[in-house]
């Protein structure tokens, strides 16, 4: 997985709270830390410093500097440089608004994991009625078991639509009358489309008579990776949406 920021490009990891990345040298000859653990790291750095030494710097001396340094990058702005000569270093506040590019780890297909989503959440939202239907369920059992094509099932990559980064997940499962269709979205940049055959209309009724939506024509969920938050919409026609759940604080 890369982050960019700009034209500076950083390696990272997913996973389910955000991004991890490792500390990493740029190609200036920079060496980025996240700010969560970057003091220590630094620190050490400074004490190994050769020039430090020659320069007779008792360790009181350059804890001294050290902390002043610290407490500048801590009150920085996004962007600003904290020059720092008593240590020959140059600390730069970089911005975290990163647009993302998401790589899988290894080679391999996707399509099976956004079907094993699409069946999990079909079962989540109908339970055992969903996992007997013989055209939606079945086929992508299939699928997910042995990899084989399924008439009527396919998956494929789409645009998110979002034009700013947003860290979420997605699920949404929708019901149309000649065929059913679920989107799996990752960190709000990157989703799939899983099309299969048409689902009983009624396939929802359970959670249109518990929520008092009779037109409900599909589910989404959504989970808030910045905020920690998780949500339950039942989407109706003309692009309308109605929040089920959980309920929300006052």
């Amino acid at each position: 997985m890369l982050k960019h920021s700009g034209n500076t490009e950083v390696k990272a990891r997913a996973t389910e709270d955000g991004f991890e990345f490792p500390p990493q040298a740029m190609p200036d000859g920079s060496v980025i830390h996240p700010e969560s653990d970057y003091k220590e790291p630094l620190f050490k750095s400074i004490l190994r410093d050769k020039r430090l030494q020659d320069a007779v710097l008792t360790q009181e001396k350059i804890k001294a500097e050290y902390t002043k340094l610290v407490d500048a990058y801590d009150k920085a702005e996004i962007g600003q440089r904290i020059e720092w000569p008593a240590l020959g270093r140059t600390l730069i506040k970089r911005s975290d608004a990163f647009k993302i590019r998401l790589e899988p780890k290894g080679a391999g297909d996707v399509s099976r994991l956004i079907a094993k989503i699409a069946y999990e959440f079909g079962f989540l939202l109908a339970g055992r009625e969903f996992l007997l239907n013989q055209k939606v369920a079945e086929p992508l059992k299939k699928f997910i078991m042995t990899g084989e094509a399924q008439s009527g099932l396919s998956v494929m990559r789409v645009d998110t639509a979002v034009s700013d980064y947003a860290p979420a997940h997605f699920i949404s499962f929708q019901v149309y009358d000649s065929f059913t269709k679920v989107v799996v979205g990752f960190f709000g940049s990157i989703a799939y489309m899983l099309i299969a055959p048409p689902l009983e209309q009624g396939i929802l009724q359970r959670i249109a008579d518990t929520y008092q939506c009779p037109d409900i024509m599909g589910v989404e969920f959504q989970q808030d990776l910045q905020k920690g938050t998780l949500g339950f919409w039942a989407l109706l026609p003309d692009g309308k949406n109605q929040y089920i759940g959980p309920k929300r604080s006052a």
